[in-house]
């Protein structure tokens, strides 16, 4: 079989009788990340001196490759036909050939994602003040939200300094998939609300709230000052430039851009401030908090292409105080607040793009920068590092029943209900062809090795559980049963990352609220409250439902009594979120079958072709067997004929019979 392949788009050298055998699978039920990528076997290629070309001098004695230490994109046609799309191959050792391995489908995002938290995504656009005026706004916000609950302080009326903002589920997926450069659809029959989460209302009202209450207002209304520094200096460079370590050197010719990091001269607290070299000082954070950062000065663009300036965090623009200063003289002023780490590291930096072989330029800078906690300000990258991304899609996947797979940058999902149930109905829409719903692989069918009544590994009751505040309750757990007295008892099939809220025992405008504890009452001996400690806790998973109440609110300390007023106002709900209410509505036909499926191991006959179009989204139809299937275990491909695959046999509904008259035997065998 004549074998292409294409490493980084060049095309290698491959031997008459190069074989690669390639392992087609899709991400399992409930084990998303355990077995999802697609994968072939390692395999040889010639040491020609075209590949040794291609490879950068890998394999030659004393060489300097660096390709062992990087990942490569693969293509792979076998008879001409692509059976291998944008995989991603990984060196070993070298020996009188060279040795590889290709991943490939489902495997970029988690890749890339890593052990990256909810934490790191870039929240910085929806970081405030809390006050009454951004509690209110959020009400109506797509992002984050404070939806009304009981947090743990909670006395008469609403005190929205103990009230805990939310992050909407739909904003941080569509976060994660946009930061990594992925896109997402539902890849359905009918693509109708029926089966698709993402165009229901549910989807835009999920909610999950941060990991911690806010720590108390210091009773101080000045912040500490930390640390104050300014620079005066003339720069005019016409033979010479900039290193990255801040040296000036001589050039031929000045262009490209000019990067200068400005050394600050210090007024007040030294040790914030480290000279690393040449011209780089460093502002170093001794403590975590709140930082108000003030920026000002002049800047004389003497001449300059374009000079601009930045706050630079890690590498990376954390501010742009100027990203063009105009000819001659122009002051600017910046300030902001910005939550920083212990350790976190911040320069100012200028870049300069030459005008005629010459830039030249001056600044006078003063910064002052002041730990400030004295204002409840919310950073919500400093919340929910313990959130594993990764773990935020699964629970996703797991609450609405999805599969997914990926094609190219695009990952495609599909419902347990929808994939699993031949007869899948749709509201206004009845005309589905049987192309979309099953293919037809009876002709390939060779023979049956193997027939298993257990479909998975799992019990009697399989338990679908939360986390609570009180490690005793279980009133929103789940559980699925299996009709099968031979196997275990019970086992823990899903365990959600999230808490529960449970009832509160306050009422607002005839609205009985949830509870969520986030803060933590003490009281004097004489019965009256003494403090008020916030509380880490596990974030709370909730749907926001929004209502026409009557409301009394104000900050916590206020004198005088707050005017009642009637509001849209959103209300933390856990309507038709307990475990029992979604496996009801998400997982009828995955019940159905691990119930009254059958796993078989059968020997089919499979082409080139047939790993090129493979579809593990739809069914496949074996009249031998009596029925329809679901493509499961990894199919091993070497070349066209016999090939071992796993199928699951879908029982799904009493009427099957009724799909197809010409079929209506084999489904009630």
């Amino acid at each position: 079989m004549q074998v292409d392949i294409y490493i980084n788009e060049q095309q290698l050298d491959t031997n008459s009788d190069t074989k690669i055998a390639e392992t087609r699978q899709i991400n399992d039920f409930f084990d998303i990340r355990d077995r999802q990528t697609s994968y072939t076997s390692s395999f040889k290629l010639p040491r020609t001196p075209k590949n040794v070309a291609i490879l950068q001098g890998m394999g030659l004695v004393a060489n300097t490759s660096l390709t062992p230490y990087r990942v490569h994109n693969v293509n792979i046609y076998r008879e001409g036909i692509q059976t291998v799309f944008n995989g991603i191959a990984y060196f070993k050792a070298t020996t009188d050939v060279f040795n590889l391995y290709v991943y490939n489908e489902n495997i970029n995002l988690f890749d890339k994602i890593g052990d990256k938290s909810l934490a790191d995504l870039n929240t910085q656009a929806l970081g405030h003040d809390l006050n009454i005026q951004t509690w209110l706004a959020s009400f109506s916000n797509t992002d984050y939200v404070y939806a009304i609950a009981d947090y743990g302080k909670l006395d008469g009326a609403i005190e929205i300094n103990y009230q805990i903002p939310s992050l909407f589920v739909k904003y941080l997926w569509n976060k994660i998939f946009n930061e990594n450069g992925y896109t997402y659809s539902y890849a359905g029959r009918g693509g109708r609300e029926d089966f698709n989460p993402f165009i229901t209302g549910e989807w835009n009202d999920l909610a999950i709230t941060i990991d911690e209450g806010f720590p108390e207002a210091k009773e101080s209304i000045d912040p500490e000052k930390k640390l104050e520094v300014n620079r005066n200096i003339i720069r005019n460079f016409t033979s010479q430039t900039l290193t990255n370590s801040g040296q000036e050197i001589v050039v031929n010719t000045v262009n490209g851009e000019i990067t200068e990091y400005i050394n600050l001269l210090t007024i007040f607290d030294p040790d914030y401030l480290n000279i690393v070299s040449g011209n780089q000082s460093r502002i170093q954070i001794k403590e975590s908090g709140f930082y108000k950062i003030d920026l000002s000065g002049t800047f004389n663009n003497n001449g300059t292409e374009n000079a601009a300036m930045y706050i630079e965090k890690d590498g990376v623009n954390l501010f742009t105080i100027s990203d063009s200063f105009a000819n001659l003289q122009s002051s600017f002023g910046f300030s902001e607040k910005v939550y920083l780490n212990e350790s976190d590291e911040l320069l100012i930096k200028i870049v300069t793009l030459p005008e005629n072989n010459a830039s030249a330029y001056a600044y006078d800078i003063n910064l002052q920068l002041y730990l400030d906690n004295n204002v409840t300000t919310v950073n919500f990258s400093s919340y929910l590092s313990k959130i594993k991304q990764k773990d935020f899609i699964k629970d996703v996947m797991h609450h609405y029943g999805l599969m997914y797979r990926r094609k190219q940058l695009d990952y495609e999902f599909i419902s347990f209900n929808e994939l699993l149930d031949p007869l899948a109905k749709y509201k206004n829409y009845n005309a589905i062809e049987d192309n979309t719903v099953f293919e037809d692989w009876s002709h390939k069918f060779h023979k049956l090795i193997e027939q298993d009544s257990k479909v998975g590994r799992y019990a009697r009751n399989n338990r679908f559980k939360y986390k609570y505040d009180n490690p005793e309750d279980t009133f929103a757990d789940g559980n699925l049963k299996v009709d099968d007295q031979t196997i275990s008892d019970e086992t823990t099939l899903i365990q959600r990352p999230y808490k529960a809220p449970s009832g509160s025992a306050t009422v607002i405008d005839g609205n009985i609220l949830k509870e969520c504890i986030f803060y933590t009452k003490e009281y004097n001996e004489n019965g009256t409250l003494k403090s008020v400690k916030q509380k880490k806790t596990t974030p709370f998973f909730f749907k926001v439902k929004r209502s026409i109440e009557t409301i009394e609110y104000r900050l916590a300390g206020s004198t005088g009594a707050p005017n009642p007023q009637k509001l849209e106002v959103p209300l933390m709900s856990f309507e038709d979120l307990g475990w029992n209410s979604i496996v009801s509505k998400n997982y009828n036909a995955f019940s159905s079958m691990i119930n009254y499926g059958q796993k078989l191991k059968v020997e089919l006959f499979l082409s080139v072709l047939d790993m090129n179009t493979l579809d593990f989204f739809k069914l496949k139809y074996i009249k031998q067997l009596g029925g329809l299937f679901y493509l499961s275990k990894s199919i091993q491909f070497t070349k066209t004929g016999i090939t071992k695959v796993e199928l699951i046999k879908i029982r799904s509904i009493e009427k099957l019979g009724e799909f197809s008259d010409d079929f209506s035997d084999d489904f009630n065998n």
